[in-house]
């Protein structure tokens, strides 16, 4: 395992959004600051010439004596979970000609300057307004932080065994899987020697509708004892005419395709020669709602729904091009503090402690989705929230 160091200090938001909080327990300002480090695991160790390309590419240096008797925070990526910014650091590092790096993982380190109580930083009251229990771990010590997938053994279990919880699993949970799927969910799990966990039955279960549960949509509906003659999916599918004029593609991948008006493009002929040619281009719209996962972690959920937009539209027809989105909020009161409004009353409603309020929302979500749009070179161009309550 190869660590590596950020030079300086990262300035970010992030620094005076944490001091405001803690100041609120601490009753006085914390001075920390917040550094980048980098796990590397390695097949084998870096020579020289790509130890300095590694650095180059990190702007870090080798690890560095900045925690010398200091008193620091570690947040991880969740444990178990490959980041979005691992996978990318690691194709990055193979085109760079550095084959050697099986993972990466990019971790904060919360250095506090001045002195500070141990008792304070076990706080669990302090500790969680430094990292999103969602999406990362926390650590006290470096040491302690191992991202690689620890080694199981594997308990002995029969097919006998593992047959009648598929069956239940499938009633209980809801996850309508056909006999056929079921045995092949038994032929794999008894080749794996192990029972399937709930999360990999769920996964599974929609495998090809993600997390939508297009399986349900396609289910036949009793209403007050009267059966329906179509689908669920069926009546959504009706609200387009089987015919139109302005509907190139529905209902087929996950977004559509409705006719535009013809350009001038710079297209390859039968001669492999580049000639303007005046063409149909159609525009492809996608929606993507990330309700949950922005409610949860306002940033990720946020970037990651605008992901699924780029992914959907790439992944229509032949040829489809994601050009640029946007972003919308729908989110409960915002009770900003000393600014609150006539309307807003803060005593009525609760929310669960792992839902993100709705002003913590506004500030984070935004900033996730046009992130996640401005890397991919697809700008976010425009947005718009609501209140409601």
């Amino acid at each position: 395992m190869l660590i590596l160091f950020e030079k300086e200090a990262s300035k970010s938001q992030l620094n005076q959004k944490i001091a405001d909080k803690i100041s609120k327990i601490t009753k006085n300002n914390q001075v920390f600051s917040i550094y980048y480090a980098y796990f590397l695991d390695l097949k084998s160790d870096l020579d020289e010439k790509e130890i300095l390309i590694a650095k180059k590419l990190l702007l870090s240096d080798n690890f560095s004596n900045q925690l010398s008797n200091k008193k620091y925070l570690l947040i991880t990526p969740r444990i178990g979970v490959e980041s979005s910014w691992g996978s990318k650091a690691r194709d990055i590092f193979y085109a760079s000609g550095i084959n050697k790096l099986k993972a990466i993982e990019q971790v904060k380190l919360f250095i506090f300057d001045n002195d500070i109580d141990d008792k304070l930083i076990q706080n669990p009251q302090f500790y969680s307004n430094f990292f999103d229990k969602m999406t990362e771990s926390l650590f006290f010590n470096l040491k302690d932080y191992n991202f690689l997938p620890p080694n199981i053994d594997k308990p002995n279990i029969s097919e006998e065994e593992i047959y009648p919880y598929l069956v239940k699993s499938n009633e209980t949970l809801g996850l309508a899987l056909s006999s056929d799927e079921i045995q092949y969910l038994l032929d794999q799990y008894s080749d794996l020697n192990r029972k399937p966990t709930d999360v990999e039955l769920m996964m599974f279960s929609q495998v090809n509708s993600e997390h939508c549960r297009h399986k349900i949509f396609n289910s036949s509906w009793v209403i007050d004892g009267d059966k329906k003659n179509k689908t669920l999916f069926q009546h959504i599918k009706s609200t387009e005419p089987e015919k139109s004029k302005h509907v190139i593609k529905a209902y087929s991948d996950n977004s559509a395709v409705i006719s535009s008006f013809k350009t001038n493009k710079l297209l390859i002929n039968d001669c492999n020669h580049y000639e303007y040619k005046n063409v149909e281009t159609h525009s492809v719209i996608k929606v993507e709602t990330h309700n949950h996962p922005t409610a949860i972690s306002p940033f990720s959920g946020a970037a990651t729904g605008s992901g699924g937009e780029i992914r959907d539209e790439a992944a229509t027809g032949r040829g489809s091009r994601t050009k640029a989105g946007l972003c919308g909020f729908h989110v409960s009161n915002l009770n900003i503090p000393n600014f609150i409004q006539t309307w807003e009353d803060n005593e009525s409603i609760s929310y669960p402690k792992r839902i993100a309020s709705a002003l913590e929302i506004m500030i984070e979500g935004p900033l996730g989705s046009s992130a996640y749009n401005n890397e991919f070179g697809r700008p976010c161009l425009t947005g718009y929230f609501r209140t409601y309550e």
